[in-house]
């Protein structure tokens, strides 16, 4: 299955990609799959990226008008003794979406220091108001490692959150808890089409009942998603849809 047919983004235009644990992964094969299908795309971000991202057939440009081909990344600069690329601010984006020159936009709107596992603080994250769709990621290799902040960015607060402590294992309830809180990114979804969480590197957890916790976590609460995805993007994508809200306007 297609990573956008198992995310639901069929008419999805600005797309906003936060959390932790695979965001970066995520747009660049969103952003290929998309560009093979002969759509124009354009990413960037609204906070910083490692120069070392967004390569293999990514242009990186400083300026939209430059965009002439699909494909590009759009930052304003190096900055952290040229270690990252600078975003652009939300109201760019927003401008942009109303231009109407690109199909697809997608927004890497938050930072996790390449930690599995976030919840954002009340700054974060950093999504235009043009966006329509926002996909929460959380890597599962965080699940069975202790609750510290070299595993989890913003760690106690995510103790706060999910109603544990530091230096305690982190379960499915546990990630559950903290990405469906009302702090966490729950307070952005109200004002969009599409919310869509995806638990990424499934390979990567040794926990084989994650799957049918996290369906029976999504159809016993009450949460605000209308779209959970589980999965792995690298070796090969392989998403499977674990939660689907059909009176939810998802397509």
């Amino acid at each position: 299955m297609p990573i956008a047919e198992a995310l639901g983004l069929e008419k999805a235009r600005v797309i906003a990609v936060v959390g932790a644990g695979g965001k970066t992964s995520l747009i660049e094969a969103l952003g290929r799959e998309f560009h093979q299908c002969g759509e124009r795309v354009l990413a960037t971000t609204t906070t910083r990226v490692a120069v070392d991202e967004f390569q293999g057939g990514w242009r990186h440009i400083a300026d939209a008008a430059d965009a002439r081909k699909s494909l590009c990344f759009l930052s304003t600069g190096l900055v952290a003794k040229g270690q990252k690329r600078s975003g652009v601010v939300p109201e760019s984006i927003d401008r942009l979406a109303r231009q109407g020159e690109f199909k697809r936009l997608i927004v890497e709107a938050d930072g996790s220091r390449r930690r599995p596992l976030k919840v954002p603080g009340p700054m974060e994250p950093v999504v235009p108001e043009s966006c329509d769709t926002l996909i929460v990621v959380m890597g599962l290799s965080g699940l069975g490692r202790l609750l510290e902040e070299n595993t989890v960015f913003r760690a106690e607060l995510w103790g706060e959150m999910a109603g544990g402590g530091l230096g305690v294992p982190i379960t499915p309830l546990d990630l559950w808890q903290a990405v469906t809180d009302s702090r966490s990114y729950g307070r952005l979804f109200p004002a969009l089409e599409r919310r869509i969480l995806f638990l990424n590197q499934l390979d990567a957890t040794d926990d084989k009942s994650a799957p049918a916790r996290f369906a029976e976590l999504a159809s016993s609460q009450v949460h605000p998603f209308n779209r959970i995805v589980i999965g792995s993007l690298k070796p090969t994508a392989a998403l499977i849809p674990i939660w689907l809200d059909y009176q939810a306007n998802i397509h």
